[in-house]
């Protein structure tokens, strides 16, 4: 299976003491990364991506050695990768309809007009409220922030999925949109799918509304380490507590 992301020896910027871990993440695949608060899942997101340096090893994006490509090279492997930063990440001063633009804008190149009626062909199939597209992101509510965070990340159809925040579940399971059924589609279309959660997994009432976690990796203290994946999820107990080998 080919991978989309890969690292080797890599150790983590704000983890001074943690020795080197490898990853491959493959096309196709649905991962379950856990762990505390602050033991490094966001950062290994952010290195992953090339959105900032590790400490030492390799990571290759696409096959592509990020410490050797230019960032005009980055911007375009990025072109695939959609992602749902912890807290959102929309910028507050922008309308919701900007916020969406974006990626279409600047990743994908369409002009201010086809960006616009991408998105609002695309809020109109997964029912975005139109009210949500005119605020600025500051005077949404974080339920509504975090869809359209979701929503800017499907909107480019991308090769890989990366939801760091939690609360992406817990909102998705109730909302009256259709993005559930949209990242449905994406990954039941070959979309790699890799979610951040805590350390016992996504809660049993809010977990992602697609096949079960085909891989499971924790970390701790900037460590990430493989085991075998679990049936759910959420991860039993038992599951939670037994160590990695």
């Amino acid at each position: 299976m080919t991978a989309l992301l890969q690292a080797r020896d890599l150790t983590l910027a704000s983890f001074a003491d943690a020795r080197g871990f490898d990853l491959d993440i493959g096309a196709g695949q649905r991962w379950l990364i856990t762990g505390a608060t602050g033991s490094g899942k966001s950062t290994l997101m952010r290195t992953l991506l090339g959105l900032i340096s590790s400490r030492g090893g390799k990571v290759l994006l696409d096959g592509c050695d990020l410490e050797e490509v230019t960032p005009h090279q980055l911007l375009t492997l990025r072109q695939r990768t959609g992602v749902v930063f912890s807290g959102g990440g929309l910028l507050p001063a922008w309308s919701g309809l900007q916020n969406l633009m974006l990626p279409l804008r600047v990743i994908r190149g369409l002009s201010e007009e086809q960006a616009q009626d991408a998105v609002l062909e695309f809020a109109e199939r997964c029912l975005i409220p139109e009210i949500w597209l005119e605020r600025v992101a500051a005077q949404l509510s974080a339920e509504q922030g975090t869809l359209l965070a979701l929503a800017r990340a499907l909107i480019i159809a991308p090769k890989l999925l990366w939801v760091d925040s939690e609360l992406v579940w817990g909102v998705l399971s109730h909302a009256s949109t259709r993005l559930g059924a949209q990242l449905v589609a994406q990954v039941s279309q070959g979309c790699t799918l890799v979610v951040g959660a805590g350390a016992h997994g996504v809660a049993r009432d809010q977990v992602p509304p697609c096949g079960a976690p085909t891989h499971w990796a924790h970390m701790q203290g900037g460590w990430l380490e493989c085991a075998a994946p679990p049936t759910s999820w959420t991860l039993e107990p038992a599951d939670a507590q037994t160590p990695l080998a």
